[in-house]
């Protein structure tokens, strides 16, 4: 028989590995992709290092995201949770910035790794940053949406062998699922803001990139339909549910990223910048876990 698993979405724990975009992604993303090697370092958690020294007593501020928040194709001491973390040094307000995110990741593999994960390396005065994935916007219009059989989405290994029937769709899924992470993260006593990371919301016509990325205009408008209303649940349960909101978005979004979700180094500092200024605003305000980010 068959051993079943329940995936742990992270990288793998002391490891350090050169990752080089492929020649035929570069030809089809944004000029602003270096061509690498980009490092990236695991610590004994699989968190991705800063290279930053930090105080290892220092409490930590965990970011939990897919790709986004993984930065793959960033030089290390570029990708966004680098800079928030000299930032925060640079302002009095030092903390370990711990890199949890790792590709592919939907909000039903982050809110595993909370629970599993997470919980058990926080001490009172941590933060968890839970960036709503884009990755559950490539599900909404799923039949099964986050209860996949699909071997990259599963949460379970081997996959689930046929379609839920019973299981939330769409949208509601990660409604259901949000609202599920700040309820648990109450109970534990966790500080959590969920966030909502930026990505290229441009017109199709006027843009070379999304030409490339999307075969017509009518199938870019539904994608990015789909990213925007993650944006909106992520928003209405920090709404209802009285929940620390870190909420970004660019109003010049070209510039700054190298295809529709990442963020090229430009990018990365100015995000890093934006992103710097409401994290203090979580840790000088004493904020609690049930208290709503001003």
């Amino acid at each position: 028989m068959t051993k079943r698993f329940i995936r742990l979405k992270e990288m793998e724990p002391d490891t350090e590995r050169e990752h080089v975009p492929a020649e035929e992604y570069r030809a089809t993303v944004g000029e602003t992709l270096g061509a690498g090697p980009f490092r990236a370092r695991t610590d004994s958690n699989g968190f991705l290092l800063t290279g930053n020294a930090v105080d290892p007593a220092a409490s930590s501020i965990i970011f939990l995201g897919d790709s986004f928040v993984e930065s793959l194709y960033a030089p290390e001491e570029l990708r966004f949770v680098s800079i928030v973390e000299r930032n925060l040094a640079a302002a009095a307000l030092e903390r370990r910035c711990l890199n949890g995110g790792y590709s592919g990741s939907n909000t039903l593999h982050l809110l595993n790794v909370l629970i599993n994960k997470i919980y058990p390396l926080l001490d009172k005065d941590s933060w968890v940053i839970f960036f709503v994935s884009q990755s559950d916007a490539d599900s909404v219009l799923l039949p099964a949406n986050l209860w996949t059989g699909n071997t990259r989405s599963s949460t379970l290994i081997p996959a689930v062998e046929q379609e839920p029937e019973v299981a939330l769709k769409g949208v509601a899924a990660t409604l259901a699922l949000l609202r599920t992470a700040v309820t648990a993260a109450r109970e534990l006593g966790i500080n959590l803001a969920i966030a909502t990371g930026p990505f290229k919301n441009a017109d199709y016509e006027s843009d070379e990139l999304l030409q490339r990325l999307y075969r017509s205009r009518d199938q870019y408008e539904i994608a990015r339909e789909c990213r925007l209303a993650i944006r909106r649940a992520a928003r209405e349960v920090a709404a209802d549910m009285q929940c620390a909101l870190i909420d970004i978005s660019f109003e010049d979004e070209k510039k700054y990223f190298y295809d529709e979700l990442h963020l090229n180094e430009a990018g990365q500092v100015h995000y890093a910048t934006l992103l710097t200024a409401q994290i203090s605003k979580l840790l000088l305000g004493n904020h609690k876990v049930s208290e709503k980010l001003k």
